[in-house]
């Protein structure tokens, strides 16, 4: 920190304002390389997006030989909730892409390769809520999100990375009956999802109020909560999300009839 200092013409302990300690500091580095990794969502082609990113990384790598090190060496110090929206933006789309593109066999396997990483307390919960998501039951669903609980205690998870797969458990949650236990997994959703202002999160926060209310039998209440979820997602660009969200509410609309 003194070098630091005296490369900066600055008292070394101004710099603690800025960074608690060393590891923060380099970590702040390493932030910021990732800011510079490009991503390239629109490439249909899974592996050629990740082919792609390689080489982005690479040439990042190239510009900063020094720095190489701070990405490989240990985990980040700043939670990702905390972190500047340029340094999520490629994990996120990275992210994106894998869950995007692999199934639940394949996340299962991926569950054992990532607790032998760093990145297990990031990409653990991503996995279980792909894996919650493609529950092909809602008991199904339920002995995922247990299994989940309990491996995420012994090893521990991100918190804000944890936010699909409360919004996962939340929805089956509701589907299966069991309105405390999506109330809860609700409410943590919704203060996680507080981390980013606006967004997909907050769509997707309206959504399971929405399956909620429907489990609790208030029907015009979800339908409105469905039609705010899929506003939200039109806005973003989200067809796919915004269009089972209407589903959902032209579903409850559809009047029944009697024999």
């Amino acid at each position: 920190m003194r070098r630091l200092g005296q490369a900066l013409g600055r008292d070394p302990m101004s710099i603690y304002r800025h960074a608690a300690n060393r590891n923060e500091l380099l970590a702040g580095v390493a932030e910021l390389m990732l800011d510079e990794l490009e991503v390239f969502p629109d490439d249909t082609n899974w592996q050629e997006q990740l082919r792609r990113i390689a080489h982005a990384l690479r040439r990042v790598c190239l510009r900063h030989p020094n720095a190489v090190p701070l990405l490989v060496t240990g985990p980040l110090s700043t939670p990702l909730g905390l972190r500047p929206a340029g340094t999520l933006r490629p994990l996120e789309q990275v992210m994106g892409i894998l869950i995007g593109w692999i199934g639940a066999r394949e996340a299962t396997r991926a569950l054992i390769a990532a607790s032998s990483t760093w990145l297990e307390p990031h990409l653990v919960p991503r996995l279980y809520g792909l894996l919650v998501d493609a529950a092909v039951s809602p008991g199904h669903a339920v002995r995922i999100i247990e299994r989940a609980d309990s491996a995420m205690t012994e090893s521990g998870a991100c918190p804000p990375c944890s936010i699909g797969f409360q919004v996962a458990a939340a929805m089956s949650y509701a589907t299966a009956g069991r309105e405390d236990a999506a109330s809860c997994r609700l409410a943590k959703a919704e203060q996680l999802a507080g981390m980013w202002p606006g967004g997909p999160w907050h769509a997707a926060v309206w959504e399971t109020r929405g399956l909620l209310r429907l489990a609790e039998g208030h029907d015009d209440q979800a339908n409105a909560l469905f039609h705010e979820a899929a506003a939200t997602f039109a806005e973003l660009g989200r067809l796919p999300d915004e269009l089972r969200c209407l589903a959902r509410a032209a579903h409850r609309s559809t009047p029944t009839t009697s024999g």
